[in-house]
């Protein structure tokens, strides 16, 4: 069974802003266009960290659910190429960058690998703010978390 699920992230937390609160947020539709679940959450971290968080709660949910493929939609390229393309060089140097720099979010990152072995998936860029209902749920469900967390 496989699904398509719709993350995002929505933060107001930063260095200039470190009483900032932040929300997370997943949708969960099937083949026939129909919403399976829907998932959000206050969060407290950077909007980078919401955004790889709502992907991290996502996969586990579809890998509790009986999941045994997912596409992830994402507005965030971060996510996108976290998940895609930068993983799998992370662990082989052992959690740093390319500058040998330890890597935001890290515990995050770390659990998102771990998962993404568990469950054949992949994500997939969709541009924010431009109609795609899912993705503008998803992004709704995810300021409403944020602005109740505080």
């Amino acid at each position: 069974m496989k699904c398509r699920i719709y993350t995002d992230g929505s933060s107001t937390l930063n260095k200039t802003r470190p009483d900032g609160c932040g929300g997370i947020a997943f949708v969960v539709v099937d083949r026939n266009e129909e919403e399976v679940y829907r998932f959000y959450e206050k969060y407290e971290g950077t909007s980078a960290a919401c955004e790889l968080f709502a992907g991290l709660c996502s996969l586990k949910w579809a890998l509790e659910n009986g999941y045994n493929g997912v596409t992830i939609y994402s507005d965030s390229s971060y996510f996108v190429n976290s998940y895609n393309n930068w993983i799998n060089g992370w662990k082989r140097r052992e959690w740093k960058t390319r500058n040998g720099e330890e890597l935001a979010n890290l515990e995050i990152i770390k659990e998102l690998y771990e998962v993404k072995k568990l469950l054949p998936s992949k994500a997939v860029h969709v541009k924010g703010h431009n109609g795609d209902k899912w993705n503008e749920l998803a992004d709704q469900l995810a300021n409403e978390a944020r602005m109740n967390c505080g």
